[in-house]
């Protein structure tokens, strides 16, 4: 088995330990970005991708981060923070990877928080200044963007901000929570919902009612894959390591 594909079953028993979590509090959770399009394209991972990610309605989302402390005593996964808050990963606290340079690196999944809306003028604004914060301009390479990332997830992540921009109630759209930083795509509350179930691996799971808009809109024409695909986080694995206790 290749290092790679050691990384993903890894993370596969992240994504099942989550999904156990969501189904015994009934929350609701969909596959995103890649690992979707992974499920849609594959059937589970993309051969060369090493990420899982997950979406949850703002409500479940909140849920999940309350009741996850009484599964804190699993002994093997956690629930961590990232950027302040930007978004929240379940960490495989059994594994690690070793890297071609000795150094090591976390196993992990993201969870991302979506968000109704309800104006898109709103969001077209957010959008640009979303696009302005990843600038690669001489001056952001020459701070290496650090000041600019900090005070970008800094405004983003405060509620009066978040409160500007996001519907007081449940609908038309849904999409990326505001203090994710990505570019926020507004899908129809329509097209999202109910949730359908779609093969990833040897297992269903959830997915939004029209994945294919979905993926659409993050992705343009997703059925194509790319002619040379390289790996796109991990580049550097030279093992999977178990931790012995």
């Amino acid at each position: 088995m290749n290092k790679l594909r050691k990384l993903q079953l890894v993370e596969k028993d992240c994504l099942d330990f989550f999904v156990k979590v969501c189904e015994e509090n009934n929350l609701e959770y969909i596959l995103d970005f890649g690992t979707l399009l992974g499920a849609v394209r594959h059937g589970g991972f993309i051969p060369w991708d090493d990420d899982v990610d997950l979406g949850m309605p703002r409500e479940d989302y909140e849920k999940f981060l309350k009741i996850f402390e009484k599964y804190r005593s699993n002994g093997r996964f956690s629930l961590e923070t990232y950027k302040r808050g930007a978004f929240y990963k379940i960490k495989d606290n059994s594994h690690y990877i070793l890297n071609k340079d000795e150094s090591k690196s976390e196993i992990d999944i993201d969870i991302f928080p979506l968000d109704y809306y309800d104006d898109i003028k709103k969001v077209d604004f957010l959008n640009g200044y979303l696009e302005l914060s990843k600038d690669r301009s001489s001056i952001w390479k020459k701070w290496k963007t650090h000041l600019k990332r900090e005070i970008h997830l800094k405004v983003l992540s405060s509620s009066f901000f978040k409160k500007r921009f996001i519907s007081k109630t449940k609908g038309p759209y849904i999409g990326r929570g505001v203090e994710t930083g990505f570019k926020i795509k507004l899908n129809p509350v329509e097209s999202f919902f109910p949730l359908t179930e779609i093969k990833f691996e040897d297992r269903k799971y959830k997915a939004p009612k029209d994945y294919n808009n979905f993926l659409t809109l993050l992705y343009g024409d997703y059925m194509t894959p790319p002619e040379n695909p390289k790996p796109l986080h991990h580049k550097n694995i030279k093992d999977i390591i178990k931790i012995k206790k």
